[in-house]
């Protein structure tokens, strides 16, 4: 047989213990039942006035255009909350004065990180998750499939991950969370935009002169990182 630690199959004590007082909360169901609410209302509107009214045929255009748009707008509340949740989460210990007593426990720093980077972006995990059925109306149009809808959300989670984890970086220095709001995003802000800006300086004043190629009308989002 094999021998596995009983430590090794407990769940993070700061993890349960974050995850107990949110989720005991209404707020919590609330939060993802008026958010599926939302996507779920508005596909069915948009479906129903993009429907031949004589056919009863969606065109696929339509639906790729509206899996596009949940998409994009899902991406976009990750990005913008996911800083938020964690950039406060060791900096809010030390508000309360509270890290001192987490830090004379047994438990390694690096478990202490972790609970509180899973518990933070619990709810926007549940959020991505539970909203899955709701992509799955695409799905069943045969604009996209199995494969792009899981690659998606998989996508969302490393997205949340990262985002959340510049926020918790940033949270472990500053005493405010206050600082470390303002430095996680002006971080984000520069991956998104300050990578094209690069770009643009590296392809006009490096590979221009070089190969005399012109780049006028390129879309340097492609440029991204």
């Amino acid at each position: 047989m094999l021998s596995i630690k009983k430590e090794n199959l407990r769940i993070n004590p700061v993890l349960l213990k974050e995850l107990k007082v949110k989720m005991r909360s209404w707020k919590a169901a609330i939060l993802i039942g008026v958010y599926n609410l939302v996507l779920t209302l508005l596909t069915i509107f948009i479906t129903k006035i993009s429907m031949d009214e004589h056919t009863m045929i969606v065109d696929t255009s339509v639906i790729l255009g509206i899996y596009t748009f949940m998409s994009v707008m899902q991406f976009g509340m990750i990005t913008l909350i996911s800083p938020a949740l964690t950039a406060g989460a060791i900096a809010g210990e030390r508000e309360k004065q509270t890290l001192d007593i987490l830090l004379s426990t047994t438990m390694k720093h690096r478990s202490i990180i972790v609970g509180k980077l899973l518990a933070s972006l619990s709810h926007i995990i549940l959020l991505v998750v539970s909203s899955l059925p709701t992509f799955s109306i695409i799905f069943l149009y045969g604009a996209i499939g199995v494969k792009e809808l899981l690659q998606m959300f998989l996508f969302y989670i490393v997205t949340a991950l990262t985002f959340g984890s510049i926020g918790i970086f940033f949270s472990t220095f500053f005493k405010k969370s206050t600082a470390a709001n303002v430095l996680s995003y002006a971080v984000i802000v520069f991956l998104f935009i300050g990578t094209i800006l690069i770009s643009i300086f590296y392809i006009y004043l490096v590979i221009m002169p070089k190969t005399n190629y012109n780049y006028n009308g390129t879309f340097f989002l492609f440029y991204l990182n």
